[in-house]
């Protein structure tokens, strides 16, 4: 993703592959929407709690399942391991696992946002 990010993205965070020229008046017509947006949810209050809940879902649910299966394929490194080293492997297992889910929800449904906050978008 990495590779893809830095060699294959041009101006305006537009696909351009390996030895294609940047076109930079290159317009792409898609109907970016949040997630928010996509129930129809419009007060900016609701929109950040709306998007708080799901984030926070996704960890929750995440985490029971991630648990699960890691305590019992595991058990020898579940016990070994301190509650600060598990819920920073935790963390960043979710958050890793969080991306092609966003990068799913992007591709096929057009979603730009899921949390969106004055002071930050997810």
């Amino acid at each position: 993703m990495i590779v893809i990010g830095t060699f294959i993205r041009g101006p305006g965070w537009q696909w351009f592959w390996p030895g294609q020229t940047w076109d930079h008046n290159r317009t792409i017509y898609e109907v970016n929407r949040d997630l928010p947006d996509a129930f129809g949810i419009t007060s900016n209050w609701a929109k950040g709690v709306f998007g708080a809940v799901v984030v926070v879902g996704f960890y929750a649910i995440g985490g029971f399942l991630a648990h699960a299966l890691f305590r019992r394929y595991n058990a020898k490194s579940y016990r070994r391991m301190s509650l600060l080293q598990y819920s920073l492997m935790m963390f960043l297992l979710l958050t890793m696992s969080g991306l092609p889910i966003k990068i799913l929800l992007r591709h096929l449904f057009h979603v730009k946002y899921v949390w969106i906050t004055p002071w930050f978008n997810i």
